[in-house]
């Protein structure tokens, strides 16, 4: 046999030729099989007319963990098609109802109505007629049944590229991504976009017959939830991984243009705000990246400007670090560009499913377009019918498990949930800190702060865990609670409050819960931004309105979180030789804590995104 060093040139043409020939002919393949897979489901829908009654089941599942059911049950008469579903769910203990009609008139839809939850925090009331030519009813709740009718639908009006949505007029997009056959059964199904507005797009999985198999989405307070047929129940890991690498390979895609990257940067005339120097302001100053690092700052030399930098011109306006988000859940690739957009260039993601956020990471150590730094607790939780998620555990050996599989995965922390049992909180830091991996979260409602701090937890997340807590009769505050303040200090344990999250409370309880925030401030314990999925500018804004100055408000979404992170080393401050982590913001943040939202431009490391060109 000849090596291919000893074939001709000739020979090596002819290879190329007809390896070439053999791709084009398998992605014609691949065409037509998808042509093919479209053509049977027309016919199938092709009058759009079920005779008689149907009913479909599916599971309701929130992190891959079953919370409930949806229940779907479609009758025709006389040209007349009725579709009802009714959605039962149990989100960690909320009891959540949702019914919705949908009416077809010759294959048109003509009324729509939905009552009830769409997440624990969250109703509508739907009742509603219309008579919209290439429109659709696309409301809050979830349904899978209802998009399986409107790819019916889109499917019958010959796939426009664009629908209306009957309730806000807002644009619907349905994209055929992929046909593919299930690896156990070897069934085809075609895999669809579906997207409305701004709203996060979701991965839609529909069998020959054009019946929803599968739906990747966020419910209405944004959290990651997956609908499968219960027909395909022993699919949901392989659906919901899958789902995922669509999702992501369709941010990427739509955001290659999503800021410019630059070797070297030089940001002159601007206003620069030193968080680890009292707040100290470098006035009119230049400062120089290069390669994604503050390689200069001081006065303005353009002779010192490599050849060719990209100029931006910062007179009169302010520069700050980029800020830090300590508690999100990145539920949806969206979630980063949002994040950036908001001046958040690290992000701590607290709980998330384990294919999901290790996709996620890779995604987010991209070199080719801009992501904020991901920081990773992986959430552990009891086994209970109101547990969150599938990461549930009862037993050294699962917890051991569990804390390995974090670790080998590169996540960062472990984060306890709220049904973990008094005796596994301590295992679980045992078994953390044999990987230094800090313990972080919840503290579970069988159990107090302070058992979980001497345990060895180091982030509280959400204040209002301390209000149990803490001694509220003596007016000497400070003294009354001097133990528990001491104890705090002595485990080097952090907050992240989450002021935001109690945004809606009773004014007294939001007072109450700012004035702790404050008060552990004041004591030397380290607080840190966190919106849990809210925005970061209300928090910092919160955090002033609970006492802060602007200045220290700050420092909370920047140098604090990084120092509490182990990374102040690389960010958190704008100095030499750290990451090019910044903002520049129109106006001075320090005269007025609002100006934290008026961001012209974020830079997070080589690349430059101009907030008024992209949005």
């Amino acid at each position: 046999m000849l090596k291919i060093g000893n074939w001709s040139d000739r020979s090596k043409e002819r290879s190329r030729k007809f390896l070439y020939l053999q791709d084009q002919i398998n992605h014609m393949q691949a065409q037509q099989q998808t042509i093919l897979v479209w053509l049977i489901i027309t016919l199938n829908l092709i009058c759009f007319k079920t005779l008689g009654q149907s009913a479909s089941n599916y599971s309701v599942c929130k992190l891959e963990n079953k919370i409930g059911t949806e229940a779907a049950n479609e009758q025709t008469s006389s040209g007349v098609t009725i579709c009802t579903t009714v959605i039962k769910s149990s989100d960690r203990g909320s009891k959540l109802f949702l019914s919705s009609t949908l009416k077809f008139q010759a294959d048109e839809p003509v009324s729509y109505s939905s009552k009830g939850n769409t997440s624990r925090s969250t109703t509508e009331m739907i009742d509603t007629t219309f008579t919209s030519l290439k429109s659709f009813p696309i409301s809050k709740s979830g349904s899978i049944k209802i998009k399986e009718l409107l790819v019916k639908y889109w499917n019958k009006i010959k796939r426009p590229a664009t629908l209306s949505s009957t309730l806000d007029r807002e644009i619907i997009t349905i994209r055929a991504l992929d046909t593919i056959s299930i690896p156990t059964t070897n069934e085809q199904v075609v895999i669809l976009e579906i997207s409305k507005g701004k709203d996060p797009n979701e991965i839609l999985w529909v069998n020959k017959d054009g019946l929803a198999v599968f739906l990747a989405t966020c419910d209405a307070e944004g959290d990651k939830r997956e609908i499968i047929n219960d027909s395909y129940s022993a699919q949901l890991a392989y659906f919901t991984k899958t789902s995922t690498s669509y999702l992501i390979n369709t941010y990427k895609n739509r955001n290659k243009a999503f800021g410019k990257s630059f070797a070297n940067v030089a940001i002159i005339g601007g206003n620069l705000i030193d968080v680890k120097n009292g707040g100290k302001v470098i006035p009119n100053c230049m400062v120089l990246l290069k390669d994604g690092k503050i390689d200069y700052i001081g006065k303005i030399d353009k002779s010192a400007v490599p050849l060719g930098a990209y100029l931006i011109n910062a007179e009169n306006q302010y520069i700050i670090p980029g800020l830090w988000d300590m508690h999100a859940h990145v539920f949806h690739p969206d979630g980063l560009k949002s994040a950036i957009l908001s001046g958040v260039t690290t992000v701590r993601d607290m709980a998330n499913e384990f294919d999901f956020s290790n996709q996620l990471k890779k995604l987010t150590d991209d070199q080719s377009f801009p992501s904020p730094t991901l920081y990773r607790a992986g959430i552990i939780e009891g086994k209970s019918p109101n547990a969150l998620g599938n990461v549930q555990v009862n037993n050294a050996a699962e917890i051991a498990a569990k804390v390995k599989l974090y670790h080998d995965a590169g996540f960062d922390q472990i984060k306890i949930y709220s049904k973990i049992s008094k005796k596994n909180i301590s295992l679980i830091n045992e078994q953390a800190k044999l990987y230094q991996l800090d313990v972080v979260g919840h503290i579970p409602d069988v159990t107090t702060l302070k058992y979980c701090v001497e345990n060895g937890m180091k982030v509280v997340s959400h204040v209002h865990y301390f209000m149990n807590s803490l001694k509220w009769k003596n007016s000497d505050f400070v003294n009354e609670n001097k133990v528990l303040v001491d104890l705090l200090k002595n485990k080097g344990v952090a907050v992240d409050a989450t002021l935001n999250v109690y945004s809606s409370y009773e004014a007294y309880k939001m007072n109450n819960y700012k004035r702790v925030t404050k008060f552990l401030f004041d004591q030397g314990i380290p607080v840190v931004t966190g919106t849990d999925n809210g925005r970061i500018a209300e928090e910092i804004e919160l955090f002033v309105s609970a006492g802060f100055t602007p200045l220290d408000a700050i420092r909370a979404a920047t140098i604090i979180p990084a120092q509490v992170m182990k990374a102040d080393g690389q960010t958190g401050s704008v100095e030499v030789g750290k990451n090019s982590d910044l903002l520049i913001l129109a106006e001075n943040p320090l005269v007025d804590i609002k100006n934290i939202e008026k961001i012209n431009t974020v830079v997070k490391g080589a690349f430059v995104v101009n907030i008024k060109e992209v949005n």
